[in-house]
């Protein structure tokens, strides 16, 4: 930055450098004002007295202010008072975000803008002109001489950035992946990573897509925010997530030209094109300094003619360079341009910009052990990674992995975008696959692919056996050696990691699934079980247990197929596919039937009672019950038998049959005393108190309800809490106590809303009256 703005970093020394510049060119602000009264951003001498006394300008006012004062257009003396604006807007920002009046902060979620910048004056005016003139833009940026690496994201976030202060009621920023090695991110994974980062609870977030997006679309409406999509691979991906509120400004970036959401959505495009070789030279010149460049003339332009332009091939070419100081420009360039490119399937259609030679230009001075770990990161499942995944993918000592994977960030061949965790650009994830392919043996890769698929694996299992003990235990293969999974001190800090890595533990079991390891495919989603519950993530819960069940038909074990096929029925019941939900679980009760499985038998019976309840076959779902309590009394389960008595009581109940559902629960509560399970021994305190609420023995009902649902509490059961919420507002309704009805309805819809459950409408209908 010039030497008169080397101290500005709030509006307070803006305006002072600004008040210097104007004396330095001899103007007065009345000939300031004078000279600008028919421009179209007029300098009011109220303005400028305003704006030096440390009021922040807009962007466009600043610009208007400094070429008044003689700083021309596009210079870097302009640049620099771009910048300084830029570093005094995000001074004035942070720190003064106000909560919404429910309590939630506004996101704040733009990445830093730290991205070279030169040029683009044009586009950043037409998104600034778009934002004025439609009152729901959606700009969508797509490349003309080449797709990736041209700078969308970058002048998206530039703008964005400038822009922030129009949008008072937050930012949120998604990459969609569209062009990742992964797969891209599904409408309805995307839906709830901005409902998360709208401040919206996990117990208010609905399981059903269109629910999220009736909930996402409510939430945005009347809201100035502005909503940045990055990396968008079709119109499909991106319009389920487009706002319906006027109010919020949408830009999403993509590779292709999104054609559909042009014609269908009203989008407006913006063609990017490369940088000028004079914008190009000046980004060189910011980055390494015009003395080195003007130095080598031939390989100055050379360097330009092999870059051509795209700011990504730019920005590494000058950290390559700016990383060998000692070296000559001439020979550094001759070195980049001898070798054949790699990565040829994402050449830009200019060929002058030819990546795969500027990453080869990078890659080449690597020590022969971060070269490794770079080839074999392009085979990473998952968006993103720690030192302990990539340390384990090469069979490495972490402390090394962690010092090879800062050379690697210098190199700015991959990134950390929060403290321990890594990402590669698309790009290089893709040319670190090609090298991968290229210098390392079949088997080194399938090796490498069965450490990092391992390392998920026995860091899920343990987190699992955290978070629920007492669940069903399946053998898992002993770990690879060289593999590094973290260890956990609580069931908190193994949600915790649940929490960042079940993305990655998705990929790992797609990519087990492909490899033909159908034990890690089948292990995965079984290890997610319980945090996919808790959290309410019913679709991924289902996706999941979809690949369980094939990945655990060719391993030859039938159990682990019924219980894959339990587990998905279990899923589809929660996401109100009833019907579907009941066909796996007579595809389940076949494969425990064929190995003589009698307690896998039990559990499917009685989660059949549990479909059949919510399809109202309540004496089909007292067989089922029935069925399972035979089946339990037959192998000594002592739990299981309890469990069933329960079930069966319950059942009884709803069809009536009080006395007899309180004779079933009574045994069943007398052996949770013995057997000491905390979740069962609540629903049969539930089950207790909706009899004797039918009983009118309310007093005594509300005593049993409110003892279950602190269990529930406790354990974070948020659909039963519900379901006896539920019940204690029917109790109290029966007795009378309209108020305290009305509250336990309302706590019981808020859970039944967060977990989809069809029950919701019945309290809400109950709520209404």
């Amino acid at each position: 930055m010039d030497r008169e703005l080397a101290d500005v970093s709030t509006p307070a020394a803006l305006g002072a450098a600004l008040q210097s510049l104007r004396e330095t060119a001899g103007l007065t602000t009345r000939e300031m004002d004078s000279k600008t009264r028919l421009s179209d951003v007029r300098l009011t001498r109220t303005k400028i007295s305003k704006v030096e006394g440390g009021e922040l300008p807009r962007l466009d006012w600043l610009r208007a202010y400094v070429n008044l004062c003689g700083v021309g257009t596009g210079t870097r003396r302009y640049r620099a008072w771009e910048n300084a604006w830029t570093t005094a807007h995000q001074h004035a920002t942070a720190g003064t975000v106000t909560p919404d009046p429910d309590g939630t902060v506004p996101p704040r979620q733009l990445p830093m803008d730290t991205s070279p910048f030169v040029g683009r004056t044009a586009e950043l005016d037409q998104l600034t002109a778009l934002h004025r003139r439609a009152g729901n833009g959606v700009a969508v940026i797509s490349a003309v001489h080449g797709t990736a690496g041209i700078g969308k994201t970058t002048l998206a976030l530039r703008w964005a950035h400038q822009n922030a202060r129009r949008f008072t009621e937050g930012h949120l920023y998604l990459n969609l992946r569209g062009f990742s090695a992964d797969h891209p991110v599904a409408p309805a994974h995307a839906v709830r990573e901005l409902l998360d980062g709208l401040g919206v609870p996990a117990e208010r977030i609905p399981a059903r897509f269109d629910a999220q997006l009736s909930l996402y679309r409510s939430v945005l409406s009347g809201r100035r925010l502005l909503l940045v999509l990055d990396n968008a691979a079709t119109a499909e991906q991106v319009r389920p997530l487009l706002p319906g509120s006027s109010s919020c400004f949408t830009i999403v970036t993509s590779r292709s030209q999104l054609t559909g959401l042009v014609a269908r959505d009203k989008a407006v495009p913006l063609k990017l094109d490369v940088l000028s070789r004079k914008q190009a030279r000046e980004l060189l010149d910011d980055r390494i300094g015009r003395g080195r460049l003007d130095e080598y003339p031939e390989a100055t332009a050379t360097l330009l003619t092999m870059c051509g332009g795209l700011p990504l091939a730019l920005v590494i070419a000058a950290a390559r360079i700016m990383l060998a100081p000692d070296q000559p420009l001439d020979r550094l360039v001759a070195e980049a341009t001898g070798g054949e490119p790699v990565l040829r399937n994402f050449e830009v259609d200019d060929s002058e910009s030819d990546l795969p030679t500027v990453f080869s230009w990078s890659y080449r001075t690597l020590d022969p052990d971060a070269a490794r770990l770079f080839r074999y990161l392009g085979l990473v499942p998952g968006p993103d990674f720690t030192v302990a995944a990539a340390a384990s993918l090469v069979g490495a000592e972490a402390g090394l992995t962690a010092r090879l994977m800062r050379n690697l960030a210098d190199q700015h061949l991959i990134e950390e975008y929060c403290p321990g965790r890594y990402r590669l650009h698309d790009l290089l994830r893709a040319y670190a696959n090609d090298l991968s392919e290229e210098h390392e043996t079949s088997s080194g890769r399938a090796a490498a692919h069965t450490r990092v698929i391992d390392y998920y694996l026995q860091a899920a299992v343990h987190g699992d056996r955290l978070l629920d003990p007492l669940r069903e235990t399946f053998p898992t293969p002993s770990a690879e050696h060289g593999i590094q999974p973290p260890s956990f001190d609580s069931a908190e800090g193994a949600a915790e990691w649940f929490e960042q890595e079940h993305e990655s533990l998705s990929a790992a079991a797609r990519l087990a699934a492909a490899r033909g390891r159908h034990r890690p495919a089948f292990l995965l989603p079984w290890s997610m079980t319980t945090f996919l519950h808790r959290r309410g993530y019913w679709r991924e819960y289902a996706d999941l247990y979809r690949l369980a069940v094939e990945a655990a038909e060719p391993m030859g074990d039938p159990r682990a197929h019924g219980v894959a096929l339990r587990n998905l029925a279990n899923a589809l019941t929660q996401l109100g596919e009833y019907d579907h939900a009941m066909a796996r679980h007579r595809l389940a009760v076949d494969c425990f039937r064929k190995v003589g499985d009698i307690q896998g038998l039990a559990r499917t019976e009685r989660a059949m009672g549990y479909a059949s309840e919510q399809l109202r076959d309540f004496p089909a779902a007292e067989q089922h019950a029935s069925t399972a309590l035979g089946l339990y009394r037959q192998i000594g389960d002592r739990t299981g038998e309890a469990q069933a008595l329960n079930a069966l009581g319950w059942y009884r109940a709803l069809q009536g049959d009080y006395d007899s559902s309180l004779t079933h629960c009574s045994q069943a509560l007398a052996l949770f005393d013995e057997v000491d399970d905390l979740t069962y021994r609540a629903h049969t305190l539930d089950s207790i108190g909706y009899s004797l609420q039918h009983l009118k023995r309310y007093a005594d009902a509300a005593y049993h309800y409110r003892e279950a649902i602190a269990v529930y509490r406790t354990l974070g059961d948020r659909y039963y809490e519900a379901e006896t919420l539920h019940h204690l507002g029917d109790s109290e309704a029966a007795a009378g106590n309209a108020s305290a009805a009305q509250a336990a309805w309302q706590d019981a819809l808020t859970l039944l809303v967060a977990i989809g459950h069809p029950k919701a409408e019945q309290v809400r209908a109950k709520l209404a009256r």
